[in-house]
């Protein structure tokens, strides 16, 4: 599973022998994986919640805020929870505080954009997730092609 982070150097290289650093790295990269998982998953159930809870009652109701979106808000706090659990298992695992500080932050800006990323591409292109009356349709979309009557 390192392979995934295998593009992130080691932080201190005179400090942290290779096999440690790899044996970190290893350890790391499912837990990010789970991480991101659970928090995307998260972030679709809230978004399928808050969506299919809107109705329609007056005009206005069409042109406000669309509240469901932000559910996609979980992406952050995922971000904020790996760059903990990162920073907690350097410190147990490699047991040297060089680099640990650019390691979290750079798992919590790696967790925060994939969650963002494809949480937002599952909501807007996944079918049923958000209700007709509030999808964005094109009219051009909607035109039929053909001979006119």
């Amino acid at each position: 599973m390192g392979i995934i982070l295998a593009w992130y150097p080691n932080p201190a290289p005179d400090d942290i022998d290779i096999q440690t650093w790899n044996g970190f790295v290893n350890n790391f990269a499912p837990v990010l994986i789970i991480l991101i998982g659970i928090f995307l998953i998260l972030a679709v159930y809230f978004y399928k919640q808050m969506a299919s809870h809107l109705r329609i009652h007056t005009v206005d109701d069409v042109f406000r805020p669309y509240g469901p979106m932000k559910a996609l808000w979980w992406g952050v706090v995922g971000s904020l929870v790996s760059g903990i659990v990162a920073a907690i298992m350097y410190w147990n695992m490699v047991a040297n505080t060089k680099g640990m500080v650019g390691f979290s932050l750079t798992m919590l800006l790696l967790t925060l954009l994939l969650c963002e990323v494809f949480s937002y591409v599952i909501v807007a292109y996944a079918p049923g997730l958000t209700p007709p009356q509030f999808r964005y349709r094109p009219s051009r979309l909607l035109q039929k092609k053909g001979k006119a009557h």
